[in-house]
């Protein structure tokens, strides 16, 4: 079934919800584009740069300040224009924060519509999502493994979870729930399959290089002795994940997060949420690889999994509301 009859089967109050969200979404990307700053400090345009010089320095289509990903996807596209990140990120967002939903619908997880705008509309996402960063690729990468786990794809599912460390590294352990329905599905072509994108990655660096281990001498061997900026307190992301969704989010993230706290079916999205809000917390706060390091961008790639517990939660505010 194509993802346009998929969309059909909205009711049309529902199919109006989400090309109203999407359109939104694109002309106020535009506009925050053309009217503002650009970015809040030199990572989004120093990746492009590096990124337009990756062929004929090829360093930069492995180096883990980049995100292999990122480069991979945007070496040609840059070649054309260096405003075509600012085209195609916002279509990527737009398009998985979409597939999501209809996989949510699929799995029957209530509030899926009201999904769409929680995940584009969350304030620090949104001031990312048109610009070259490298957490909304891996947004869209989760985004698009909802769908694909929806679906049951699982070769699709093992792709997309194995393209998210080439995004964020740092999630690499949230991986661990992209394996379970793998094996318990008896996918082992697919576990191996998401091993792949991480495996290449080493290589290429290795060829770059000469170094064997690449990564290894990239994260762990390199900067064991020391956080590149320095140890956060334990609170840094809890005292602080308000102002990541904002007030109007915040409210129904937090229902729907303690609603699913006791619902066996939704119970799974509250406990990858909470493992990766762990795993951030844990890099900030103890870890030396210098790689999260407390920023509240950082942490945005949860945003599908805040989303959804805010749909969840805004449709157990309109059933209290309305019995």
């Amino acid at each position: 079934m194509s993802i346009t009859s998929q969309i059909a089967e909205f009711n049309r109050g529902e199919r109006i919800s989400v090309a109203a969200a999407v359109l939104i979404y694109f002309v106020m990307a535009a506009i925050w584009t053309i009217n503002g700053d650009y970015t809040w400090d030199d990572d989004a345009p120093t990746r492009i740069y590096n990124t337009l010089n990756a062929f004929s320095d090829p360093i930069h289509f492995v180096s883990l300040w980049n995100r292999p990903l990122f480069v991979a996807l945007f070496a040609i596209p840059l070649q054309i224009s260096m405003h075509m990140v600012h085209v195609l990120m916002p279509f990527l967002m737009a398009m998985s924060s979409v597939m999501a939903v209809l996989g949510l619908r699929k799995l029957k997880i209530p509030g899926a519509v009201y999904t769409l705008p929680f995940i584009l509309f969350q304030p620090y996402l949104f001031l990312l999502s048109y610009q070259a960063y490298t957490e909304p690729l891996a947004v869209v990468m989760i985004n698009l493994s909802i769908y694909f786990f929806a679906r049951k794809k699982w070769l699709a599912l093992a792709i997309a979870g194995g393209l998210i460390p080439l995004a964020r590294l740092e999630l690499a352990p949230l991986l661990i729930f992209w394996a379970i329905p793998l094996l318990k599905n008896k996918q082992w072509k697919g576990i191996i399959t998401m091993a792949i994108p991480i495996l290449i990655w080493n290589i290429g660096g290795w060829l770059v290089t000469d170094q064997t281990l690449y990564l290894l001498e990239q994260t762990i061997w390199k900067e064991s002795s020391g956080n590149r900026y320095g140890h956060n307190d334990w609170d840094i992301y809890l005292g602080r994940y308000f102002l990541v969704l904002g007030p109007i989010i915040f409210i129904p993230f937090l229902s729907g997060l303690i609603f699913s706290l006791v619902k066996k079916k939704l119970l799974p999205i509250a406990v990858i949420f909470g493992t990766g809000f762990f795993i951030y917390t844990l890099f900030s706060w103890k870890l030396d690889l210098g790689n999260a390091a407390g920023f509240l961008r950082n942490i945005t790639t949860l945003s599908p999994f805040s989303g959804i517990l805010a749909g969840i939660g805004l449709h157990q505010m309109i059933l209290f509301l309305n019995p």
